[in-house]
């Protein structure tokens, strides 16, 4: 079973990897190998300009309109 994204997982994972608690202040996230399926809840992270999701299931990119600093 895929582990789910969700707003409390990341605020945890933010905290627990010494990341802004203000989700926009982030500009990078290592998301690398934590057997997601699907991207979502990131649309507090509108200063996201890396985003690392190698390693996990993902079938389709979704879920980064609000995302617009990602290059």
């Amino acid at each position: 079973m895929a582990n789910e994204m969700t707003k409390e997982w990341l605020k945890a994972y933010c905290k627990e990897q010494g990341y802004y608690s203000t989700p926009a202040l982030n500009d990078k996230l290592f998301l690398h190998f934590k057997g997601f399926d699907r991207i979502q809840n990131l649309e507090a992270y509108t200063g996201l300009k890396s985003l690392f999701l190698e390693g996990n299931g993902l079938e389709e990119i979704e879920g980064l309109e609000a995302c617009t600093e990602l290059r």
